[in-house]
């Protein structure tokens, strides 16, 4: 498949399909394929991260651990939690 599409499909979206057409080879009824993302290995430019200029940087705090608007989550590149703590004190 990716040979015959290239660069009109992504490995990511490939994955996917591989995952959905699995099921299906079994007998099972999915809902169809939606697929689009990009892929993409490094982080884009026009995205606005904060003042922050390196990663787990604490100057990106206006006070105790609150961002500014319209930044919502605390650690630039962790979405979860971060595995050295608080302030990276575990």
């Amino acid at each position: 498949i990716k040979q015959k599409y290239g660069k009109k499909i992504s490995w990511g979206d490939l994955m996917v399909f591989a995952g959905k057409c699995a099921p299906e080879s079994m007998g099972f009824k999915t809902l169809g394929f939606a697929g689009g993302r990009v892929d993409v290995w490094q982080p884009e430019e026009d995205f606005y991260w904060g003042s922050e200029k390196a990663w787990l940087g604490n100057e990106r705090y206006q006070n105790d651990r609150v961002l500014m608007n319209p930044l919502a989550a605390v650690q630039m590149g962790l979405i979860y939690m971060n595995p050295e703590g608080p302030r990276r004190r575990a």
